[in-house]
């Protein structure tokens, strides 16, 4: 088998991206194309050609398998077990997994840290705590049972049918286990894909088993999915002598329902589930739809029975959004909606309001929505409606089904089912040939729901009655540097289940606010926001339980540049900085005014000194430092981060110095260090422009999170480089400070000077703060 050297992503919600975007087959035109960022990171990885499929990283260590996806179904699926990712193809070609050799974590490191175990799967160490050791029965070990494909004596016929929404045979991929083995072990992990043309028979030892999947019903054309079913049995029993028939039936799906308090439409569906025996660490895999970025209209669920052998658990993770496009046909009758998709959400501007709906070109006017059909000339179409000042374009299918096609156009394109286009064909005839319609297309929403919950069976209707008492609401505000050209933002759940091993993210507008409504029963999260491919900044693990969380989230506000990440518990491996078993221990980077940690090209030097002798002169932020004695020490720690104006226009260098005394914990657990930081808005607006008579606002917190009541602060700007500071008036206000600042003219540095109660000292100096 040839191998062929395989791209290796940043994280593996790149791949995710991609898998969404490729739903709909829709991209950039080919110059924005090739402008895009090279995500190649690692060497040494070697993939096997035929299985499509990506290794991935995350924080620089091997995280994950992105594998292309067939036709229009969007669907990409992870495992992972105990300590390792399982690493499998998700296509009809081969059973057979990923084989490494000598994966390494990054250029020069030749660390391997993956291991092939048999003919059929690859586990890539992950991250963490080691896998405990697990003993299994005698037979997931026997070599008899190593191939489920093959006739042996013992075994029993096991057929796997599946069946679409209209009762004829379907495609689908399922995993079939017997979660009382290994996944390396004989039978412990198949994954497998069945056709519509027929299904797929394995040969099993007698036990009991579980297959968990989805079935696809593709449209009236057999070309494009038009809904995916989530199902399977959590527990069936193969009999000796007995052959048995699994059938997975589409017809007995019901809707993924989730009633939200405002209208929205499911945006991504992540449909987790993990199978296991008591003492051993689960299996762990997932199914992603985007329903709204795909043809995949509806997403299905065949409710399951508890089972009684083991444990299972179903993750159902709904991001639903305010509607990204609504379109309803007035005129003669009654309003007829439709099942109208956004193509090209990315190139095209928002529309909102009444236009009217007319059929071909031929007479249409500016301002009017164009229904066209699907055809080779589709693209001359597009343009020649474009030039003719057409609002936007409707495309209908040349046959029965749906149609898919890609468009590179700034004129907003949807598509509809045949059906709608024949009824929208009919109503504008009955209308005089054309007729009125309320469109509105916008791909950046204002508000949407994020929900998760665990539960012992498969369920349809995992979220009934969800009100507004069951939501936490975070405004969030996503400030931009004045020439972010693209924003990505995403809330990966890690509790109760960290179904994905990197997050779906979606694209937001730079510059824009939005309302999230996360589910509030104790469910943890992480989020990110990416900006332009090149600044990465992420929230740390989020616990939503109502007055406890915050009810904003600035993201890229103030300066970018040296500071501690906001509210991380001493305990969390990111802590800034703790100390513990008599050392302290820093582990500090850039952040933004809100706390956020930060990742990007940034250069950092510092220092570290402990009562005036200098214990790290070239500290760039990481370090373990032992205790001067037992008694109290006084420390000073310097960090300056510096960073290009392509990574980000404002706050090229940010210096913090924290001065603090303390004594270090003796104890293992570690705690907080006294240090003072604070959250900080510019006097501008979402886009780093002046505003004026602004204010820049000043919020002291202590990491240690005592009261920081009779902290001081100073600010004071300077206009020639340093050279000389003026202070600006500050004033006390609810915790905050504000300060007015005095206007002038080009760049504006900034000192802040914050002192506690205790002696603790803060002192930030912030290169091109703003520019008046």
């Amino acid at each position: 088998m040839t191998s062929t050297r395989t791209r290796v992503l940043a994280t593996l919600s790149g791949a995710l991206l991609l898998a969404g975007l490729a739903g709909p087959s829709v991209g950039a035109p080919p110059d924005q194309a090739a402008a895009q960022p090279d995500r190649v990171v690692a060497a040494g990885d070697e993939l096997d050609e035929e299985v499509g499929a990506e290794m991935l990283l995350e924080g620089g260590r091997p995280a994950g398998i992105g594998a292309g996806t067939a036709a229009d179904s969007p669907v990409v699926r992870t495992v992972h077990h105990e300590g390792h990712l399982v690493l499998t193809s998700t296509d009809d070609a081969t059973l057979t997994s990923v084989h490494t050799t000598d994966v390494t974590a990054a250029a020069g490191d030749s660390t391997p840290v993956a291991r092939t175990v048999g003919e059929d799967t690859t586990l890539l160490a992950q991250p963490g705590p080691a896998a405990t050791e697990v003993t299994t029965p005698d037979y997931c070990r026997d070599p008899a049972n190593a191939n489920p494909t093959a006739p042996a004596p013992g075994k029993v016929p096991v057929t796997i049918n599946a069946v679409d929404r209209r009762g004829g045979a379907a495609p689908g991929r399922f995993t079939l286990m017997d979660f009382h083995c290994e996944p390396y072990e004989a039978n412990g992990y198949i994954a497998f894909s069945v056709s519509a043309a027929e299904g797929r028979t394995f040969y099993l030892p007698p036990g009991t088993y579980s297959m968990i999947g989805e079935v696809t019903t593709l449209d009236a054309s057999r070309k494009h999915a038009e809904e995916l079913t989530f199902g399977g049995d959590p527990e069936f029993t193969v009999t000796a002598g007995e052959p048995l028939t699994v059938t997975v039936d589409a017809r007995d799906g019901e809707p993924l329902a989730l009633a939200t308090p405002r209208p929205s439409a499911q945006s991504s569906v992540v449909l987790g589930w993990q199978r296991g025996i008591e003492g051993n660490a689960p299996l762990m895999a997932a199914t992603v739809v985007f329903p709204q970025g795909s043809t995949v209209a509806q997403v299905s669920v065949i409710p399951s029975g508890p089972v009684t052998d083991g444990v299972f658990s179903f993750y159902p993770w709904i991001r639903s959004t305010e509607p990204v496009v609504d379109a309803t046909v007035l005129g003669t009758g009654e309003p007829l909606p439709l099942a109208v998709r956004h193509l090209n959400p990315l190139d095209a501007p928002a529309i909102e309001g009444q236009t009217r709906l007319h059929v071909g070109l031929e007479g249409s006017r500016p301002g009017d929505t164009v229904l066209l059909t699907a055809s080779r000339a589709l693209g001359q179409e597009i343009a020649a409606a474009q030039e003719a000042g057409a609002r936007a374009v409707l495309v209908a299918p040349a046959g029965e089904g749906l149609t898919n096609p890609v468009v590179w156009t700034s004129l907003p394109v949807l598509t509809l089912p045949s059906e709608d286009a024949a009824r929208a064909l009919e109503r504008t005839r009955a209308s005089g040939g054309s007729a009125p319609m309320l469109l509105r297309a916008d791909p950046y929403p204002d508000y949407l729901y994020d929900v998760i919950d665990a539960f012992p069976t498969i369920v349809a209707d995992p979220f009934p009655g969800l009100a507004e008492e069951d939501l936490t609401a975070v405004e969030q505000h996503f400030q931009t540097d004045g020439s972010s050209i693209l924003m990505l933002e995403a809330r990966a759940p890690q509790e109760p289940c960290r179904c994905l091993l990197a997050p779906v993210y979606d694209f937001i507008e730079p510059g824009s606010t939005r309302t999230d409504y996360v589910i509030d029963n104790g469910s943890a999260w992480e989020q990110t926001v990416v900006d332009s491919f090149t600044l990465t900044a992420r929230s740390p693990i989020t616990t939503y339980a109502g007055a406890t969380t915050r009810a904003t989230s600035h993201w890229f506000d103030g300066s970018v540049g040296s500071g501690l990440q906001g509210d991380t518990p001493a305990t969390d491996f990111r802590a800034p900085a703790t100390t513990a078993e008599d050392e302290v221990r820093l582990r500090l980077g850039a952040t933004d005014g809100d706390g956020h940690a930060l990742n990007g090209r940034f250069a950092r030097t510092g220092s570290v000194t402990r009562d005036g002798v200098v214990l790290a002169p070239d500290f760039t932020g990481y370090g373990i430092f032992a205790a001067d004695g037992p008694g109290p020490s006084d420390w000073r720690i310097e960090l300056t981060t510096s960073h290009d104006e392509v990574l980000w226009r404002n706050s090229t260098s940010v210096t913090s110095v924290w001065e603090f005394s303390t004594t270090p914990h003796s104890g293992p657990t570690p705690t907080a260090l006294p240090l003072t930081d604070v959250r900080v808005t510019y006097p501008v607006d979402e886009h780093s422009q002046r505003v004026p008579g602004a204010q820049l606002v000043i919020t002291p917190w202590r990491l240690d999170q005592t009261d920081v009541a009779g902290t001081a602060v100073t600010a004071e700007i300077s206009r020639n480089g340093g050279a000389s500071w003026q202070r600006q008036p500050a004033r006390a206000i609810d915790g905050s400070w504000t300060v007015t600042p005095v206007r002038g003219s080009g760049p504006v540095d900034l000192r802040l000077t914050v002192t506690g109660t205790d002696g603790s000292r803060l002192t930030r100096t912030v290169q091109d703060a703003w520019v008046d």
